[in-house]
């Protein structure tokens, strides 16, 4: 299943606004599928564009992803917040200097380092 089969259950222009805590968020509520089993997830837009970008980077379908993180998630743990949870971890990850220097930016970009070598000092320092 392609990401364009992924579906809102509303259009883009109404969205539903949910009251949490003092501010509002808006969550749009799409349909993924999860080992042939398709179920609605709501997320805010930003979250669901970086797991659009997310898939793109990885080759993969947002549906495979979402499949991923339903394998891997707690089991108390609802799956949107796990979602969420590899969002957040997924750019973590990219934010280490490692996944700076494979981005083309970060420190050892800046001092025209070559990545074995600024990781090589860095053990040094530690």
């Amino acid at each position: 299943m392609s990401d364009k089969s992924l579906t809102s259950s509303k259009p883009d222009t109404d969205l539903e606004t949910v009251q949490t805590g003092m501010n509002n968020t808006t969550l749009i509520s799409k349909n993924v599928t999860i080992h042939k089993r398709r179920t609605s997830i709501r997320l805010e837009p930003e979250m669901w564009a970086a797991i659009k970008e997310i898939a793109k980077r990885e080759k993969c379908t947002i549906h495979r992803i979402c499949s991923v993180v339903f394998d891997r998630k707690n089991k108390k743990s609802s799956l949107t917040a796990a979602i969420r949870v590899f969002i957040m971890a997924y750019y973590r990850a990219a934010a280490t200097e490692e996944g700076h220097a494979k981005a083309g930016h970060g420190y050892s970009v800046r001092h025209n380092l070559p990545m074995r070598e600024f990781t090589d000092a860095l053990k040094k320092t530690a």
